[in-house]
């Protein structure tokens, strides 16, 4: 009795803290698999219709109730919000970006476009409803097809399969104790929720739920195997023999490789940041430093080398008047030349056509420029950096329609979710306004503006006074 009830209440603060965060979807999933759950671990016969009947209304007053509550509870906000949850904004956002990702897909069926490089092709497939950041398809199935290409998600589902059958296997096993059904039945529905949470979101990309889910397959494997052990003799495992030395040598050879490979991208990363730091302080000979142990000791195949040297000669160019015209044109042609290495290894960032953008200006190229940075906005639309520096091109050039219909093309896409950007923004549109004379619209994103900063500034004190 006392492990039942610690069980319930184990139970119970585990769908607390799934109420506290808000997740339909995963409020969803969980119902779905605490049914299988009930239905598999409850004796047969045990549950008339009648006990089915009455579980059922206490369960649809509880979830009315809830339905009903005021204020902030967790659970009342996600119950109300069930019926329509079809016609939210965030149900809108999801279904344009699965649908990007799908042509992304389609684009790339056979191979797909390479291991975490969603974020980097996703922009040109943007959707203009789709407000996620845009580092994950949140369905990870259609993840590791966009990546990896369409035999992963056939694996996938085929190892799912498997576990289905197996477990199936296992229940129908004649004279099974309700202890078993619980060791089986109790990792495999948690399983379960995480198989079904993870079609409207990106658990399979997280360590830490990985590093679980791998406790609980060995958890459903254990009691799998203690009721219908496996017969069917394994090739390798256990290796013996001449087998256990290759598996031996090869599994030595292989963390050796991926130890060199982690080592040098954290080495790669480290350097990154001395590069950015050194830059920012315009200490020009520290972050040559900084990007020489970048090239000498990060992979490779990486872009960042190019794109840190481009960028260190561009800051040379901009910052040290005293250069002479010989060494600028030198510094401009190593530029792009360090540009072209990092884009032959990523050919999918935006951001090496905006440095190439930026050094075509400081040659005093603006066509060149305005071609790179359309480019970088196809391939990025959210680039809200390129969007601006197109508008101050043509704002220069005398074009001022030209630099407010940017803008304003820049506005219809997700922008980041910073105060300061967005009055930034809206101001930029106003002053160009201004300069043609248009008063009305003017006054429009001025006091656009104005009201974003009126309340920014009483959040802040607002924020000061509770401290």
């Amino acid at each position: 009795k006392k492990t039942s009830l610690l069980t319930a209440g184990l139970v119970g603060l585990f769908l607390a803290a799934l109420l506290v965060t808000q997740s339909r979807g995963g409020f969803l999933a969980c119902l779905l698999a605490g049914g299988v759950f009930l239905l598999g671990t409850v004796p047969q016969g045990s549950l008339s219709g009648r006990k089915l009947w009455g579980l059922f209304c206490i369960g649809a007053l509880v979830l009315l109730a809830l339905s009903f509550q005021k204020g902030r509870a967790p659970a009342a906000e996600i119950v109300s919000s069930l019926p329509a949850i079809g016609a939210t904004a965030t149900v809108t956002g999801r279904t344009a970006l699965w649908e990007s990702g799908r042509a992304m897909f389609m684009d790339h069926p056979l191979l797909g476009t390479g291991l975490a490089s969603f974020p980097y092709y996703y922009g040109r497939y943007r959707n203009p409803l789709d407000t996620s950041d845009g580092y994950f398809v949140h369905m990870d199935p259609l993840q590791f097809a966009i990546e990896t290409g369409i035999l992963a998600p056939i694996l996938f589902y085929g190892f799912l399969l498997a576990v289905l059958l197996r477990t199936l296997g296992a229940l129908s096993h004649a004279g099974l104790a309700r202890g078993q059904r619980l060791g089986i039945l109790t990792p495999f529905c948690a399983l379960l929720t995480l198989a079904l949470h993870s079609h409207i979101s990106f658990h399979l990309y997280m360590l830490p739920v990985l590093i679980l889910a791998a406790l609980l397959l060995a958890f459903w494997h254990r009691a799998a195997e203690s009721i219908t052990p496996q017969t069917t003799p394994c090739l390798v495992f256990p290796p013996r023999g001449k087998i256990a030395t290759v598996v031996f040598v090869g599994g030595c050879v292989f963390f050796a490789v991926a130890g060199l490979w982690v080592a040098r991208a954290g080495l790669e990363t480290y350097f990154v940041t001395q590069a950015r730091q050194a830059m920012a302080a315009r200490d020009f000979p520290a972050g040559k430093t900084a990007i020489d142990r970048l090239c000498r000791f990060g992979p490779a195949t990486s872009f960042r080398c190019g794109q840190y040297q481009a960028l260190w000669d561009l800051d040379r160019l901009e910052s040290d008047p005293s250069l002479r015209t010989d060494e600028r044109i030198a510094l401009i042609r190593r530029a792009f030349r360090s540009l072209d290495t990092a884009e032959h290894y990523h050919p999918a960032f935006s951001r090496i056509p905006y440095i190439r953008a930026q050094l075509y200006l400081a040659s005093g190229d603006d066509g060149a420029a305005i071609a790179a940075l359309t480019k970088a906005i196809a391939m990025n639309p959210v680039f809200l950096e390129a969007w601006r520096l197109l508008a101050s091109i043509y704002k220069n050039r005398g074009e001022t329609r030209k630099a407010i219909d940017t803008l304003h093309q820049a506005m219809l896409w997700p922008r980041p979710r910073d105060p300061a950007s967005e009055i930034d923004l809206l101001m930029r549109i106003a002053f160009l306004y201004r300069d043609i004379g248009d008063v009305d619209h003017y006054d429009i994103y001025f006091f656009r503006a104005r009201d974003i900063a009126e309340k920014q500034k009483k959040r802040h004190y607002s924020h000061l006074n509770n401290q």
